[in-house]
């Protein structure tokens, strides 16, 4: 029953009547018990979101990290193509068209 009529009047004023002594002497104690137990509750909650959160991070790094590495490879197999087109191509040019 105390912890419904701390509930109803909710967090904040709870942590008010507490600091200007305006709880009765009865619910001082429990009072003090509920908001420990909302504060650890919420503390968990988020360090469940924080944690959540730092592994779709890393998940993007991942993908990110992913991304770079066949951008390179790309880059180099087409710089590779390049040189050999190029080689290819000098030949080409020296020799006269035949007609």
């Amino acid at each position: 029953m105390r912890k419904f009529g701390l509930e109803k009047m909710g967090a904040e004023k709870v942590r008010l009547l507490l600091t200007t002594a305006g709880l009765p002497q009865p619910l001082i104690a429990p009072a003090i018990q509920w908001l420990a137990e909302r504060d650890e509750a919420e503390r968990l909650r988020n360090a469940e979101l924080n944690e959540a959160e730092r592994l779709r991070n890393k998940a993007s790094q991942d993908s990110a990290n992913k991304a770079a590495w066949i951008a390179a490879i790309a880059a180099v197999i087409a710089a590779f193509v390049a040189i050999i087109a190029a080689v290819v191509s000098v030949p080409a040019w020296r020799l006269p068209p035949h007609h």
